[in-house]
């Protein structure tokens, strides 16, 4: 039995319960959960994966939208016990794949710097799971992708081999199909001194994505976010397109700080009442600037809620479960030239709607990492 090797494990009812979906709402279910405290640990669940067939659902967070975390008959290794610091210089911190982006960001805080990548669910997302899907963050247009801000990450492959690599290809962006991730040495940056707001309210789409054009070029701005008119209205910002554009100085003319702590929490709360209205599918296409505006009228002629990070060209689109424009919104995204995944990474959600090369890289990979599919089998391809 498991048991006898690793400290935490269940399979009782409940707990198969609690980890049979994520954020996503998808559902699936769970063989048993193994909650490993370090490597020791992951090399033992992958070798009891082997033995009993079942694949391994790596678990961050839960909080991802795309079901990457979403268990089909499989172990499920959550890895929030391996949330510890290890080590930390001036320019840099190596944490454990389960530290919370928000408590390590609240670690660093009595001095000079921090970590910048920080998603909108920055209170519950894990170190390892913005890994798995190189996801962006809330100052995106300022900061990039994670992974110009990751220097070594550290991880065990299928075949149970304890590896290090700085070649981010490998592992970012790959949804836990080449390894477990068990820490990573994270590039810091200083806490910005002075951080001021606007928020602009537009009656169409087009002076929106006007405006957005114009305020990619100041590099003051470190985030562009648009609001349709639903998203507005839920927030108590009116009945009007609105454009929240964050600068890293004082163009700003929002400056009180109590005020953009309010702004920056009605932004955080969004995808969680969207949720609660039964908009329950969330999809993250990527654009061209020039290409965004005619998706965003697509979507607002048939009153889908949308919110997009103009700075990066992700939109991020909440249909309800089974929604009869969900092929229908995939062919205007392809003929848009449109990128699937933007940011949230692939899972179930969106199997099959990704580019054959992509799956052809990850087949590659996974060759090479995971020869006998031991991780998240069937989230990207089956």
């Amino acid at each position: 039995m498991i048991e006898e090797y690793i400290k935490h494990v269940s399979n009782r009812k409940y707990d198969l319960e609690v980890y049979e979906t994520d954020a996503s709402g998808i559902k699936g279910n769970a063989a048993v959960v193994i909650w490993p405290e370090d490597e020791d640990d992951v090399r033992k669940a992958i070798m009891y994966s082997k033995r009993t067939k079942h694949d391994i659902t790596i678990r961050g967070g839960g909080s991802g939208f795309a079901g990457g975390a979403v268990p089909q008959d499989s172990i499920v290794l959550d890895m929030s016990r391996m949330n510890k610091a290890i080590a930390f210089d001036k320019k840099t911190v190596t944490v454990q794949a389960g530290v919370v982006i928000d408590s390590l960001n609240m670690g660093l805080v009595k001095g000079e710097l921090y970590f910048p990548i920080i998603p909108l669910n920055f209170k519950v997302a894990t170190v390892g799971g913005m890994l798995a899907t190189n996801c962006i963050g809330l100052r995106s247009k300022h900061y990039g992708r994670l992974d110009r801000w990751v220097e070594e990450v550290r991880f065990i492959d299928g075949l149970g081999r304890l590896q290090k690599t700085n070649d981010m290809k490998i592992f970012l962006g790959r949804e836990g199909t080449t390894g477990v991730i068990t820490s990573a040495k994270l590039k810091l940056t200083e806490i910005p001194d002075l951080v001021t707001m606007n928020l602009l309210s537009f009656n169409n789409i087009t002076d929106c994505v006007d405006e957005a054009i114009k305020l990619k070029e100041n590099h003051d701005v470190s985030n562009i976010t648009f609001l349709d008119r639903i998203c507005s209205r839920v927030l108590g910002l009116g009945d009007k397109n609105h454009v929240i554009v964050e600068y890293l100085s004082n163009q700003g003319k929002i400056e009180n700080e109590e005020e953009i702590k309010s702004l920056s929490k009605l932004l955080e709360g969004l995808p969680t009442v969207l949720l609660s209205k039964n908009f329950v599918s969330v999809h993250d296409p990527m654009f061209k600037i020039e290409n965004v505006d005619k998706f965003l009228y697509w979507l607002n002629e048939r009153k889908i809620p949308c919110y997009a990070d103009l700075g990066f060209g992700v939109v991020y689109v909440h249909l309800k479960e089974d929604d009869r424009y969900l092929n229908e919104m995939y062919n205007v995204v392809e003929s848009l030239k449109g990128i699937v995944p933007g940011c949230l990474g692939v899972g179930l959600r969106k199997k099959g709607r990704i580019d054959k090369q992509i799956i052809l890289d990850f087949m590659s990979l996974r060759q090479e990492y995971d020869p006998r599919k031991t991780f998240n089998r069937g989230k990207v391809y089956d």
